[in-house]
């Protein structure tokens, strides 16, 4: 089955944006705190393979002042493809 790719990527989209806007939290409890500003920066689909990349910023545990840096950025690349099942079919009944 073809990739909706307009759909794809409105999805996409929408979950970075759901994840930013509940700023981490769930019950009441911050999950990762030191993550923010997670947005897409690639997509790529052509139907049958996409491929997402994202970047977010991620605070240090701890503060490296020799170095003079207190957060740093993180890059995640993901990617999938839609496999047509092979079926012998006889009188466009799929057996």
């Amino acid at each position: 089955m073809p990739i909706n790719c307009a759909a794809a990527q409105g999805r996409a989209r929408q979950t970075l944006q759901d994840i930013n806007a509940t700023s981490g939290r769930s019950n009441g409890k911050t999950l990762r705190p030191e993550v923010s500003d997670l947005v897409l920066t690639e997509f790529q689909c052509n139907g049958r393979e996409i491929l997402i990349t994202t970047e977010a910023i991620a605070t240090l545990p701890i503060s490296l002042s020799l170095f003079s840096f207190e957060s740093i950025e993180l890059s995640a690349t993901a990617g999938t493809a839609s496999i047509k099942k092979r079926a012998f079919s006889l009188f466009g009944i799929n057996l």
